[in-house]
């Protein structure tokens, strides 16, 4: 048997590993009884109800943030078992979003933030409307050494981790902007760019680059590393969810809408503090 043979047989058995895992844990449920189908990028649940409409609701997530808690608390929710007999919950890098997604409206909800979506697509609220804005939370210039004042001398002697995403709010928008204040760039030399935040936080803690920026859930994840900030700002706006305007039954419904915005904000609060990708 081959290498890459020996590989596809062994990344089988561990899904099927999981697949059997989190059937096994799976709580029992009343009705309405659901049907989960979990992959790579889509999760979805079954309502098993006679609703109005034929079609899924369809939500496109940037992380697989709590994608399962949302669909099965959509799922049992009786305004949208009205309306649908599925919830689909897509995730998909936000890098790999294009305008073809926003102008055929495949998603009747998404969550992301303005400045992401008229990147890619200008006239966006042509399409989608803001249903509701998450609270707004705080991003730190982050240490492992005392800081007396941020400003460009202290910054010049640190080695600076951002990440190499130009739409990370937290890890390169935020940062970007208090350095260019100081005139200081993301070109200098003490300046590591990270392609995935994971990396970017392991080098702060194992002492290869000695600042980054981050939101409070950098502090539990080793509480045994004292840790100093400075705060960037304290009005970072977490997530909005946006409506397809095409969906009246959202759009001229509050009651079905505020219960869809209400399941997945308490969610998301939730989930939001191992959310790496902000």
């Amino acid at each position: 048997m081959t290498q890459r043979k020996r590989w596809f047989y062994t990344i089988l058995a561990l899904l099927a590993v999981q697949s059997l895992a989190i059937a096994l844990s799976w709580p029992s449920l009343t009705k309405p009884q659901l049907s989960q189908t979990l992959t790579y990028a889509n999760y979805s649940c079954e309502t098993s109800t006679v609703a109005d409409t034929p079609l899924p609701l369809t939500l496109l997530l940037l992380a697989p943030l709590g994608a399962e808690d949302i669909a099965n608390t959509l799922c049992e929710n009786p305004l949208i078992q009205q309306h649908y007999t599925q919830v689909q919950v897509h995730w998909m890098d936000r890098n790999h979003l294009q305008a073809s997604h926003l102008l055929d409206e495949k998603f009747d909800i998404l969550w992301s933030r303005s400045h992401v979506l008229s990147g890619i697509l200008p006239n966006y609220t042509d399409y989608y409307a803001e249903a509701a804005t998450f609270d707004q939370y705080a991003v730190y210039w982050y240490s492992r050494q005392p800081i007396q004042n941020v400003n460009a001398e202290w910054l010049n002697q640190q080695r600076i981790g951002l990440l190499n995403d130009g739409l990370s709010q937290t890890h390169y928008i935020l940062p970007l902007q208090s350095m260019r204040a100081m005139g200081l760039s993301s070109q200098q030399q003490n300046v590591t760019l990270y392609d995935q935040a994971e990396h970017l936080y392991s080098d702060f803690f194992s002492g290869k680059v000695s600042v980054i920026t981050a939101g409070e859930w950098l502090e539990p994840m080793q509480p045994s590393v004292r840790l100093y900030k400075a705060l960037i700002t304290d009005k970072a706006v977490a997530a909005t969810i946006f409506v397809n305007r095409s969906r009246s039954e959202l759009i001229n419904d509050p009651q079905t809408l505020d219960q869809l915005v209400v399941a997945m904000k308490s969610i998301f609060t939730e989930h939001l503090a191992t959310e790496s990708e902000l």
